[in-house]
């Protein structure tokens, strides 16, 4: 029997309209939700109490330091990971995000394309 206490909350932050728009299928589970970031906000954190928290590093109308500091400044406690492309420092951006927000669990997750299918 599944334990409703044992399920990890995922919230991900980004632009749900536009990754619908685009016809992105975007999985669909009990304990994921989806949301731009203007609805972040201190009731919407608390009532969905998420444990994880997703984001791109740059969105259309945010970026990962504009969510960095909202997030520090609600009092969120879970964790907060940026899914990044390949870039030459990620340590540098991760280094002054928590120099702003050193209460706030952060981190970069590296998102590398898969290479293009083979055929022979």
């Amino acid at each position: 029997m599944d334990d409703p206490q044992n399920k990890t909350m995922i919230l991900i932050v980004g632009d749900v309209q536009k990754w619908t728009e685009l016809g992105r299928q975007l999985p669909k589970m009990a304990n994921l939700v989806y949301c731009e970031y203007v609805d972040v906000t201190v009731a919407f954190i608390e009532d969905l109490a998420p444990d994880f928290i997703f984001s791109p590093l740059v969105s259309r109308n945010f970026d990962l330091i504009d969510l960095a500091v909202l997030l520090e400044k609600i009092g969120y406690k879970g964790a907060v990971r940026a899914l990044i492309p390949a870039l030459p420092n990620p340590q540098y951006i991760l280094s002054e995000i928590m120099a702003l927000c050193p209460n706030l669990d952060v981190d970069l997750i590296e998102i590398t394309p898969a290479p293009a299918p083979v055929i022979h």
